[in-house]
């Protein structure tokens, strides 16, 4: 096995070839040849004959480790990510890796380690430009938009869904890239700026930290919906959300629940997040293609769920006095299809989920 390298994080990590066995091919296609011709016809026509050939086999050294031409290999200078508008390509950026030591000391290091592996300290020097800071003129066809309305009022929760939203505006995804919400927002903790805010829990109301960021899911749920890309993972919640219909939401939980999906357009394509006054808003940007799709998305209620009330006692209510904890809301079996349109005529009309949601019981406090 000859020697091999890899980067991993700031290291380039070389590892030693290993010495092997090979076989003497010539040697043994003419020890083949002459074994055949030496077979008579009879031998053959009654497939008789039982022949034993040697194979000849010879040790191979791995080829010295040639750092001089791995350093060529790996060292780059940083570029900037551009596009080029005619023909449209969109060219990603590219960091800069260099050896953070001298080529001299990287080999004068090498020949005194004897380990089988041997790592060189690495200097990445990062881009100026990514593809997600082009901006928006380079994707010049709003392929879909989707808002939905929150409380302004509400501080914390506001703040949780500008924090998310702001997390993935400006992300790009190249065709076939998949997008994942826990990857892009990253866990949802207080040194990231996530307040506590209301949230469903075990079928109960509470304050959860990072509470309300599935809004800003259901609302990019529903915008890359309307834009016809691929769905490849997505779940709804426990119980209906006030911000989107039954059946077109997305829940997240960071390290248990995702929402994922892939561009399946052509070209690459630019997400654009907003939260303010009141409105969260997601618009997909990209390249016209010859034929755009007018998508519905169509929600049927297949069966409803009741509610129960469950009463509680509160010694701190006066006899007979009743207070409303937590009001029920029933349940609902969902099933939501996609409608594809072009030209004014339905291409395809496909089952997109079935969905249950619990109903959420009413809590009435009473007093003893």
């Amino acid at each position: 096995m000859q020697a091999s390298y890899y980067i991993e994080g700031d290291q380039l990590i070389v590892e030693r070839g290993k010495s092997g066995i090979a076989i003497q091919k010539d040697v043994l296609k003419n020890e083949i040849l002459e074994t055949i011709k030496k077979r008579n016809a009879s031998e053959i026509k009654q497939d008789s004959t039982k022949e034993t050939i040697p194979i000849q086999v010879q040790t191979i050294d791995p080829e010295p480790i040639d750092l001089e031409k791995v350093y060529a290999e790996v060292h780059t200078k940083p570029q900037d990510a551009y596009y080029i508008a005619e023909p449209f390509q969109l060219i990603p950026e590219k960091n800069g890796i260099d050896f953070a030591i001298s080529l001299e000391e990287a080999k004068a290091n090498l020949a005194a380690s004897t380990s089988e592996n041997y790592s060189i300290p690495l200097k990445i020097t990062p881009a100026t430009k990514t593809i997600n800071d082009i901006g928006t003129e380079a994707f010049p066809y709003v392929i879909s938009s989707f808002t939905t309305k929150y409380d302004p009022t509400n501080t914390n929760r506001s703040g949780n869904l500008k924090i998310a939203a702001d997390k993935i505006n400006g992300t790009i995804l190249m065709p076939n890239q998949e997008f994942s919400f826990n990857e892009v927002v990253g866990k949802r903790t207080i040194e990231e700026g996530y307040t506590n805010a209301k949230m469903y829990e075990n079928g109960q109301l509470i304050d959860g930290l990072a509470g309300g960021i599935c809004q800003i899911s259901s609302t990019l749920y529903n915008a890359v919906l309307l834009a016809n890309l691929e769905i490849t993972d997505r779940r709804n919640h426990s119980f209906t959300s006030s911000y989107v219909p039954a059946g077109r939401d997305a829940t997240v939980v960071y390290g248990k629940q995702d929402f994922k999906f892939k561009n399946t357009r052509t070209y690459p394509v630019k997400i654009e997040a907003n939260v303010a006054t009141g409105i969260a808003e997601f618009k997909i940007h990209g390249i016209k293609e010859p034929v755009e799709y007018e998508i519905k998305i169509m929600p049927v209620t297949t069966q409803t769920i009741p509610y129960q009330t469950q009463m509680v006692p509160d010694a701190s209510l006066a006899p007979g006095q009743q207070v409303v904890k937590q009001a029920g809301h029933s349940g609902y079996k969902v099933t939501t299809y996609l409608e594809k349109r072009a030209a004014g005529a339905v291409v395809s009309k496909d089952v997109l989920s079935n969905d249950t949601y619990k109903p959420m019981n009413a809590i009435i406090n009473f007093g003893p």
